[in-house]
């Protein structure tokens, strides 16, 4: 499969719209019916979630490796700058609740609840960490750690529920490979998906951070690569899935803007979708998407530290004020995660793929002796 730079330019944009969704939270511009769209930053994550179900079919579609070697790529392409996130977060995530206090329009609750998740850090600080450096902070049901989660930076819970998918990826992409052969795994695969957002949302109810509850939005990204082909050559089945997807899903505007950008990559000749498929393959959405990651990851602190310093300076008297000061912190983290990804993230990702493609020739060449 050829890459599709349709949806790197994809995850740049939903990126941007992550973090405009904290802009306007801090700065109480989330009324309306435009700003309230852009304030539900679920959204955006959600298409994360496709895409992240598609990148890994695609990856294992394309280089074939023994599961140990594959996590061990997973591994050093996430961690590194999640590391880095999650320091920055244990430095800067003290200063959230009295930010919100100082704030005149925040909201009570939202200022309990993160009072409450910050109280929590200092008082279980090693659960915390243990269970943030394991990536495993997704899976603490509130009731045994609350806001595990969400706690020191709150981006990276859904790098927690990304971990949770690559441990069972390969086994969940075999299965829907070949359905003929694996029907009873499918239907158990797809019965966890339908039953676990209900199932679990007493357990885990900030935030959807355990794998079965987004379950069905991966399957979605893996079906897409499985069939991404068959799409471009078959026009009214592409059609027919996105319609049937639109309908069932809970959630239809990430599923919209998730069809949408796979359209446009695989109808390149359609006269609509190949405008905006040309727009979305220019450089200047494709780099900045490949290094979202890294941006997603360190956004949070760096806005908390910013946000703090504009209140210190007498700026927040005015949401529309601060919100636009709340903006020149954009183009600091936007550096910031170009020269990570291309100085830190990118080297260390391209020696874990060296090092596990030289493991599998060592361990693919025959001894003198056989």
């Amino acid at each position: 499969m050829k890459e599709i730079r349709e949806l790197d330019s994809l995850r740049g944009f939903m990126a941007l719209w992550v973090y405009i969704s904290h802009i306007l939270f801090i700065s109480g511009k989330h009324d309306g019916r435009i700003l309230g769209l852009m304030a539900n930053g679920q959204h955006p994550v959600t298409v994360f979630i496709m895409l992240s179900g598609f990148a890994i079919t695609t990856s294992l579609m394309r280089s074939p490796v023994p599961y140990w070697d594959y996590m061990g790529k997973r591994f050093f392409r996430i961690y590194p700058i999640y590391a880095i996130a999650l320091v920055l977060g244990i430095s800067t995530s003290h200063l959230y609740p009295d930010l919100l206090n100082s704030l005149n329009w925040a909201n009570p609750g939202d200022i309990s609840r993160i009072a409450a998740r910050t109280e929590g850090e200092q008082t279980s600080f090693v659960a915390h960490l243990l269970a943030h450096i394991t990536m495993f902070h997704g899976l603490v049901p509130d009731r045994l750690l609350y806001g595990a989660a969400l706690t020191f930076n709150g981006a990276l819970w859904s790098l927690s529920l990304e971990w949770q998918f690559y441990l069972v990826a390969p086994f969940i992409v075999a299965a829907f490979a070949r359905p003929d052969r694996n029907w009873v795994w499918v239907g158990l695969i797809a019965a966890i998906a339908f039953i676990g957002p209900k199932l679990f949302v007493h357990e885990f109810s900030q935030i959807p951070s355990f794998l079965p509850q987004r379950l069905s939005f991966f399957i979605v990204g893996i079906l897409t690569a499985l069939h991404f082909e068959n799409l471009t050559k078959n026009p009214g089945l592409a059609v027919a899935g996105a319609a049937v997807l639109f309908v069932l899903t809970y959630e239809p505007i990430p599923v919209a803007i998730w069809c949408f950008f796979v359209l446009a990559a695989a109808w390149p000749n359609n006269p609509v979708l190949g405008f905006f498929g040309r727009i979305f393959r220019h450089p200047v959405f494709v780099e900045p998407g490949r290094r979202s990651y890294g941006f997603y990851a360190i956004h949070m602190p760096i806005l908390i530290a910013w946000a703090v310093f504009l209140q210190q300076q007498g700026l927040a008297e005015s949401k529309l004020i601060y919100g636009l000061a709340l903006c020149l912190c954009l183009p600091v983290t936007l550096a910031v995660a170009w020269f990570s990804f291309d100085y830190f993230e990118w080297p260390i990702n391209n020696w874990a793929k060296r090092f596990f493609r030289a493991r599998q020739t060592r361990h693919a060449t025959p001894s003198p002796a056989e």
